[in-house]
């Protein structure tokens, strides 16, 4: 009984399930590799409303990686100013890791204090960067070739501009 019984593991439970945790990687491999392909100095990740989202914000440890990628809800107002005037900007924000795929989560911001400041943030990245002449719009229409999704069906892609 006991070899039976590792034998339907090992032939149909250890695929299943290998092929579940690919499936739930697969669209933050896509938005990742999005982000790492975005035209600019700096991805500025907003996490709001999406699950694991945190994730995405890797750097190289000696930061030799272009774009630096960094989270929106950890930085300031003087700190967007600051790398708005330097650099050139991107945002990936609910509506791109959606269409790659990332699952939403209404609960990811909980507090409405967190969510007041994720707005805020984004407002203020938004207009002095735009004004600095440093916006450079979302990551998903500034990369040359959209990253689709292979196996969810159920993802609804919209054609990029």
């Amino acid at each position: 009984m006991v070899a039976v019984c590792s034998v339907i593991a090992v032939l149909v439970l250890l695929p299943a399930h290998a092929l579940q945790a690919h499936d739930f990687v697969l669209p933050y491999v896509r938005a990742s590799k999005a982000i790492g392909r975005a035209p600019t100095d700096v991805v500025i990740i907003d996490k709001s409303k999406l699950l694991f989202a945190e994730d995405l914000v890797r750097n190289d440890p000696l930061l030799r990686n272009r774009p630096k990628v960094l989270d929106l809800s950890n930085l300031s107002d003087a700190n967007i100013e600051r790398l708005c005037t330097h650099y050139g900007i991107a945002m990936f924000e609910y509506g791109q890791a959606i269409a790659l795929g990332i699952i939403p989560n209404n609960h990811a911001t909980a507090s409405g204090d967190e969510a007041a400041r994720a707005i805020a943030c984004r407002t203020v990245a938004t207009q002095l960067c735009y004004a600095t002449r440093r916006w450079s719009g979302t990551v998903m229409s500034l990369i040359s070739r959209p990253v689709l999704p292979r196996r969810n069906p159920l993802v609804l892609i919209t054609p990029l501009q």
